[in-house]
């Protein structure tokens, strides 16, 4: 069986999803290859996600999500329940998302892909038969199993999740994270009668048993984590535990000839340094715009390019930077490999910036602008080193030159920001508040 087509995506997790019906939106004719996922999994969401679901027309997905639960954190010897989490069953969410490609007018094919050639894809169906797509590009949204190109990837210290599902009765929804001395803990609980206790640990060779013993050595570590059997205490376990590579990964090379990685097969962060889902989407939302530009205006394909290849990298190093933070902030075990190896990679530069005062400039940069990548003004500072083009749908460089040309407080600039460009107080008090903090004006 052959099909030709546009484009083609190959995964159908959030951002092979999201990419699609993006492209579909752009006017391609989109098919979408997936296999569905092998194991059971839980995964912690922040709201941006559901900001992010939104935009990229993922209803049924959002949906998906249920009410937010509070974290139990337990780091460091110190126990705090500030932050909160959404958490979806991976099994019911990714159901949702075929559901959000059907809805667009997109129908998944569920097949196992073998090979990418020339823009040919050669896979088997389901029942076995061979299918060949024929497709002008290739979008690769596999996940961490997704080949790297050419290029090796950027890797972090080896680390693999140990992941066993649990059932017990419906409740609450509640999550909880713990360090111990050889690796750290997170328990979720959506609240069906399901639940996750998900082990990181050290990968070296050598570090872990093979699958046989895998069980075992999942259990031996549990009475090491604190509070795990206090969250396990009306649980039991309902299937047997399965390895999951949790190492921080980046490909050299998210985009090549006729080809583009998106999600975790363009960077996987570590799951310590922050939610991997929000990463997916946050390329998926830009591919279809760096796609549309290789294709149809090939005089700026290096400027997509570049504009593609720089945001997965500044993403990828701000949150492996976030994640050592993480790690460092546990300093009871220095000496113990998996702490001692996190707390040092992948630098030490800060991992966020501090906005400074006078520290702002305009430059010319790659930006997304009506379904396509286009250079324009943005405004450059410590915190936004690629540049930030619009804040609330305004744009920034025009007022910044307004600024240099005559000094304002920030009343005076309210004033003439609604009267140049139409915009409602909301979005304007937005600029000003952006303005303010990285001190290009004062308020009062």
């Amino acid at each position: 069986m052959a099909t030709t087509t546009d484009i083609a995506v190959i995964g159908a997790g959030p951002a092979g999803t999201a990419t699609a019906i993006g492209l579909s939106r752009l006017g391609y004719r989109v098919t979408v290859l997936y296999k569905p996922r092998g194991y059971p999994a839980a995964e912690g969401l922040p709201a941006r996600v559901c900001d992010g679901l939104r935009a990229a027309g993922c209803g049924n997905a959002l949906a998906a999500i249920g009410e937010p639960a509070r974290r139990k954190a337990t780091w460091n010897g110190k126990t705090n329940s500030a932050n909160q989490e959404y958490l979806v069953e991976r099994e019911h969410f990714d159901s949702a998302l075929i559901d959000d490609l059907k809805q667009a007018g997109i129908d998944p094919i569920r097949c196992r892909v073998e090979k990418i050639e020339n823009s040919g894809i050669a896979a088997k169906t389901e029942n076995g038969e061979a299918l060949v797509v024929n497709a002008s590009f290739v979008v690769d949204a596999r996940g961490r199993a997704a080949p790297a190109g050419r290029r090796r990837r950027v890797m972090g210290p080896p680390t693999t999740a140990l992941v066993q599902k649990w059932k017990e009765p419906p409740g609450p929804p509640r999550t909880s994270v713990a360090s111990f001395p050889d690796g750290w803990a997170w328990f979720a609980a959506p609240g069906d009668g399901k639940s996750f206790l998900q082990i990181a640990l050290d990968s070296q060779p050598g570090a872990l048993p093979k699958r046989a013993a895998l069980q075992e050595h999942f259990l031996n570590h549990l009475d090491e984590v604190p509070g795990a059997r206090d969250w396990l205490a009306d649980a039991r376990i309902d299937g047997p535990v399965t390895a999951r590579n949790a190492t921080a990964t980046m490909t050299r090379a998210p985009v090549e000839a006729g080809l583009l990685r998106v999600g975790d097969a363009a960077l996987a962060v570590d799951p310590l340094s922050g939610h991997g889902m929000f990463q997916a989407l946050s390329t998926a939302l830009a591919a279809p715009a760096v796609i549309n530009t290789l294709l149809q205006r090939p005089g700026d394909a290096a400027l997509a390019e570049r504009f593609y290849r720089d945001r997965v990298t500044d993403m990828f190093y701000r949150f492996a930077r976030i994640g050592r933070d993480f790690y460092r902030l546990e300093s009871r075990w220095p000496d113990r490999a998996f702490w001692r190896d996190r707390a040092a990679w992948p630098d030490d530069y800060a991992s966020h910036a501090a906005a400074k005062a006078g520290q702002v400039t305009l430059a010319r940069k790659p930006v997304i602008e009506d379904g396509f990548v286009a250079e324009r003004d943005v405004v450059v500072t410590p915190d936004h080193p690629l540049g930030v083009w619009r804040v609330a749908g305004i744009e920034l460089a025009p007022i910044l030159r307004d600024l240099q040309r005559e000094h304002k407080n920030g009343n005076a600039l309210a004033t003439r920001i609604a009267l140049s460009t139409g915009a409602d107080a909301d979005a304007v008090r937005m600029v000003i508040n952006w303005l303010a903090f990285r001190g290009v004006i004062a308020t009062r």
